[in-house]
């Protein structure tokens, strides 16, 4: 497992993280493990099935990101196992960004999800990016 840095703005962080709740009280938030199950469209795999991904506070207004590298399988194969994994709030209030680089290639896996209002269940796309994006599954992450 490898860690990934991103710096989180703090008024970004600050309004995503309050967009949760109604109270003075903190609202809930990304951190902790997800347990990603993804189903694959058509033609797709990906190796493990099934993975954690484990987002933790890191120094000041950043977040690290660790998750197993994730191979597409779909000749060719690509290993999404880079140090180049991020993580950021996206949009208003619960979509959530998690990305990671294929190091042979100039290609990146996308995990974007939408989390419900206690941050314990993310729905989302799965998508390569390269010269153009192409949505190759989804996804449904439980807080563990």
């Amino acid at each position: 497992m490898r860690n990934g840095l991103i710096a989180l703005g703090v008024l970004g962080l600050a309004a995503t993280w309050a967009g949760c709740s109604s109270s003075t009280a903190p609202g809930p938030t990304f951190l902790g493990s997800w347990h990603v199950l993804p189903t694959m469209n058509t033609g797709f795999a990906l190796t493990p099935d099934t993975f954690t991904v484990k987002l933790s506070a890191a120094h000041g207004d950043t977040t690290a990101v660790s998750m197993p590298p994730i191979e597409l399988i779909y000749g060719p194969n690509y290993v999404f196992d880079s140090l180049l994994t991020r993580t950021w709030p996206r949009g208003p209030g619960d979509t959530l960004w998690i990305m990671e680089k294929d190091p042979s290639a100039s290609l990146y896996m996308l995990l974007d999800g939408v989390a419900n209002a206690q941050r314990d269940t993310m729905l989302g796309t799965i998508t390569v990016l390269g010269t153009g994006a192409q949505v190759i599954g989804n996804f449904v992450a439980t807080k563990r």
